[in-house]
């Protein structure tokens, strides 16, 4: 069992999709839209998680992890980058 939480290929995976992300999509443009965001990825992996064992489900829920993963960064980001008081 690990000891550590956390892999550097792990972790390198969450930076990509976060930084993917935003180039992708941009910045978020307030703290409502970074929630929406970062609950439809916890939406996707809890439907990860209910499937019945199946040779995808682990790597489904390792990918969806990732993702709600990088949108807390992204959320983050965007608390980091606006002026105090202005994330609404």
């Amino acid at each position: 069992m690990a000891t550590e939480i956390g892999n550097k290929e792990t972790l390198a995976a969450i930076l990509i999709e976060a930084q993917e992300a935003l180039q992708r999509f941009g910045p978020h443009h307030s703290a409502h839209e970074s929630y929406a965001v970062l609950l439809e990825e916890v939406d996707e992996l809890w439907d990860a998680v209910r499937r019945k064992q199946g040779p995808n489900r682990d790597e489904a829920m390792r990918k969806e992890c990732i993702q709600v993963a990088a949108m807390a960064l992204r959320m983050l980001h965007f608390i980091d980058n606006v002026a105090p008081g202005q994330a609404t």
